[in-house]
């Protein structure tokens, strides 16, 4: 706590919010490609200096919001017109991508925090796994929408052109392979569950994510172990370009980030 009782926040987390506010405020508005692309990678090292330290990402980074806007992103990218007019647009859904797989292969309670909420969900799902479920949940939305199945179009399409194209299709598709698994097994649990329970009309949002929590124990997937390396933008954008975003961040988007942790 500050003077008088204030809460004062980390430069840190300020870093943090400031770059996912900045992601969330201007999707729709003005998306710069290779800024969100190094916007992601700075919180991917985020991410990955959270897990390997172990430490409770509560008061750092918000990891719902972060998926909320990943989410977002793709749903805008995957627009026919989007995706044909923002240059880039395949390489930034591969990393949008990949920020949710690292979310789903190494999103624990202590990153993935999510309160429980008022209509009682606490009673049905734990609050260790409530994060979780809700994430898991909010892909197969998505997913559902076809969302994932627009980018892949997109994807084979860029992957004709070869170059520089054709290797960002190759990293879209192997990462949309992966949410869709995720997707495609939490959505065959709940139409199982609809099946074997006719008389739940209109399941509760409760006792939808306890249905998406008990799936987890018998999805199967890659360990993703090459998530928890430095982010791929160092090879692509590389670290100039990752710098020049930090600085527009700290210095013009929001000022009152004014110091970068070490730690990154």
């Amino acid at each position: 706590l500050g003077a008088g009782g204030l809460v004062v926040k980390s430069p840190l987390t300020r870093l943090c919010s400031a770059v996912v506010g900045y992601m969330s405020d201007n999707i729709r508005m003005a998306i710069e490609a290779s800024h969100y692309t190094a916007a992601l990678g700075i919180l991917r090292r985020v991410l990955v200096w959270l897990k390997t330290t172990g430490r409770d990402a509560e008061g750092i980074l918000d990891a719902s919001a972060l998926s909320n806007v990943c989410l977002r992103l793709l749903t805008y990218i995957s627009k026919d017109l989007v995706y044909g007019s923002v240059e880039g647009s395949g390489l930034l859904a591969a990393h949008a991508c990949e920020c949710l797989t690292w979310l789903v292969a190494h999103g624990d309670s202590k990153i993935l925090k999510m309160s429980a909420s008022a209509q009682g969900m606490e009673k049905v799902v734990t609050r260790d796994q409530l994060g979780r479920a809700f994430l898991f949940h909010e892909i197969a939305r998505v997913s559902e929408q076809g969302i994932f199945t627009k980018l892949s179009s997109h994807a084979a399409a860029d992957a004709a052109k070869g170059g520089g194209m054709g290797e960002a299709a190759a990293l879209l598709t192997n990462e949309l392979a992966s949410v869709t698994f995720v997707a495609d097994h939490v959505t065959a649990a709940i139409i199982k569950w609809t099946e074997d329970n006719p008389n739940e009309v209109s399941p509760s949002p409760p006792m939808i994510l306890s249905v998406v929590s008990a799936s987890l124990a018998s999805l199967t997937m890659d360990a993703r172990t090459d998530l928890l390396n430095e982010p791929a933008l160092r090879a692509s954008a590389g670290r100039g370009e990752e710098d020049k975003v930090l600085r527009m961040l700290v210095e013009g988007y929001r000022g009152s980030v004014r110091v970068l942790p070490t730690a990154l």
